[in-house]
């Protein structure tokens, strides 16, 4: 836990204080040991919300780019299920930042409670996250416009537990061990992975992260993901016409050379002898 109530006061976690959750009202202590990263906790292994976990250094670098208030909210269902939002922002926007492995049906269930929902997602948990999406972004297909592409092959890039998600995934790959500096270029961007598939094909983004922390400030949907798939799906079927039309005229060339080689029999030629 980020965040508790000290004195009524939304106060960050220091060694010797003692505050309330304000997800279930209880007392909480500051865990501010030199391992993991300081935050407040419940006595004992209790806990409030059943899809908690360990927060690392990397969840509150990006929860600091947004407003505090956004940040922890706690979120309830018309049934009085309750559950608290990494990001929730001041447009109706869930954002949930994803470290550690979760579990398929956690994930579904996440994602039907927050409804309209994005998850950024850790690419440097395992060192093979990066090469893998290094090796899969040679079947990567410009389309559309600058930064959005296509690939017949995501699971070549992205982690398989991440490609059938009802939601957008954005990878942040910054946090790679071992970074080269070309590799550091491909990090520095988040790719996101939309939705659904246009023909067979992922659709992926490169995006800015600072883009991502402005869109979440101005929109109440953060990608319109809608009008991104038919564009793409617009540009996939020119793109097609194209490539046949071509087949066509490169068809109609080898044709005419073909008839310009017409085979006529070879005739002697008639020597005259010298007198």
């Amino acid at each position: 836990m980020r965040f508790a109530l000290v004195d009524g006061i939304l106060t960050s976690p220091s060694s010797g204080l003692t505050g309330v959750c304000r997800a279930c009202g209880n007392p909480v202590f500051a865990r501010c040991g030199p391992i993991r990263a300081h935050h407040w906790t419940h006595r004992g292994e209790r806990v409030c919300d059943s899809w908690h976990e360990p927060r690392t250094q990397w969840h509150y670098a990006w929860q600091d780019r947004f407003p505090k208030p956004w940040q922890e909210f706690i979120r309830y269902a018309p049934s009085g299920e309750k559950h608290i939002a990494d990001v929730h922002t001041g447009h109706g926007f869930t954002i949930e930042f994803q470290y550690s492995y979760l579990k398929l049906e956690e994930r579904l269930a996440r994602e039907a409670f927050h409804g309209n929902l994005a998850w950024v997602v850790s690419g440097g948990r395992l060192t093979r996250d990066l090469p893998r999406f290094l090796e899969g972004l040679a079947s990567f297909q410009p389309v559309w416009q600058e930064g959005v592409y296509v690939t017949p092959f995501p699971e070549r890039a992205f982690p398989r537990n991440w490609l059938d998600c009802s939601a957008p995934v954005f990878f942040d790959f910054a946090n790679a061990p071992k970074l080269s500096d070309a590799s550091s270029l491909v990090a520095q961007p988040l790719w996101c992975l939309l939705p659904k598939r246009v023909f067979g094909k992922a659709v992926v983004l490169r995006i800015p992260r600072n883009t991502l922390v402005r869109w979440a400030h101005e929109r109440d949907q953060l990608l319109p993901t809608q009008t991104i798939m038919t564009q793409v799906a617009r540009a996939l079927v020119m793109i097609e016409r194209a490539r046949q039309a071509e087949i066509v005229r490169l068809r109609s060339i080898e044709i005419g050379r073909q008839q310009r080689r017409v085979w006529r029999p070879r005739t002697k030629r008639r020597r005259f002898r010298r007198y």
